[in-house]
Formats: C-alpha cells, structure tokens, sequence
C-alpha cells in the first residue's frame, strides 16, 4: 500500500492539489510488467492542461522492477464519448515522456479500477481513450472478468497503423 503525497505530484503534473483524485480514486501504485502510479485526475479538462515536470517526477516516484515507476494520468469519460477513461502515459528521464498507447499501462490500470470500482463479478468492457493531447488518438479495448470478487481475466486490444519499419543488422 503505497502512499504519495498528492501535492508532489499536482506539482509534476502543474495541476492543482484538487485536480487530483476523483470519487474514492487516489493515486495508487500498480504493475503488470511494468510498474506505474495511477494518478487519478478530476477531469478530462484538467488531464488535457498537464505539463509534466520528469525532475519532480523522478523525486517523489517509487524506484520498481528494476526503474521508475510512470505516471498513468486517468480519468472518467472522454473526448470520445463512448469511452469510460481518457488518459495520459508520462515516463521519467529524458527519453519517451509521453506514448500514445499503453498497453502495459492499462493492463496496470485494470487493477487500479477494479479495485476502486468494485466491479460485481461476470464480464466488462472498458474502453480508455490515450493520445489524444498529442494528436495520435488510441483506443484501448480492456476486457476484465470478475470471479468471486476478483480479476480472474484480463485482456487488452485494439488496431495499429503501422507508421514506420526498419531493420537491424548486427
């Protein structure tokens, strides 16, 4: 059970401490491969006005599985209305700071909403719009099936266009 402080991460993100967090979510650590803190946020206003500060970022985030945790900036609804969440991926260091789509980060996601939401046990599509502030929309499809209270599947999809292709020769 992770505890963050929420101010430290308003301040990354240039929000407002009441941006953060929205019915009973609050930032929380999760990981399906690849370790992420889910930052809650108000609105899809308020996830669309982020400028994400990588030094406050790296100073308050948990070091896992061997890196820095990312930062999975989510929240109800979206520009599309038929999806559930709208989100943002953010990565520490000077590298990739935001994707488009995140696979890894919405598998880490199913965790986080499940366990916010309580989903009642049979099948649940949730469809989580990415990529929208940068211009490159996405749309992930996440499957969850609850059993006796618990995740007892998850699948994640959705379409590619294939934007670029190399070959390595070594």
């Amino acid at each position: 059970d992770a505890r963050f402080d929420r101010q430290a991460i308003a301040d990354a993100l240039s929000l407002k401490l009441s941006q953060i967090g929205f019915e009973n979510h609050v930032p929380s650590f999760w990981s399906a491969g690849a370790p992420f803190v889910m930052v809650p946020v108000h609105d899809v206003a308020a996830v669309s006005t982020i400028e994400f500060d990588s030094l406050r970022w790296e100073q308050l985030t948990p070091m896992a599985e061997g890196r820095l945790a990312s930062a999975y900036v989510y929240c109800r609804g979206g520009v599309n209305h038929t999806a559930r969440f709208h989100a943002r991926k953010f990565g520490p260091g000077a590298g990739n700071l935001e994707d488009p789509a995140t696979g890894s980060a919405v598998a880490a996601l199913s965790g986080a909403i499940h366990f916010f939401d309580q989903f009642v046990d049979g099948h649940h599509p949730v469809l989580v719009e990415q990529g929208v502030e940068m211009g490159r929309p996405s749309f992930i499809h996440l499957h969850l099936d609850i059993a006796g209270g618990e995740i007892s599947n998850a699948r994640i999809g959705g379409h590619a266009v294939k934007i670029a292709a190399g070959e390595l020769y070594v």
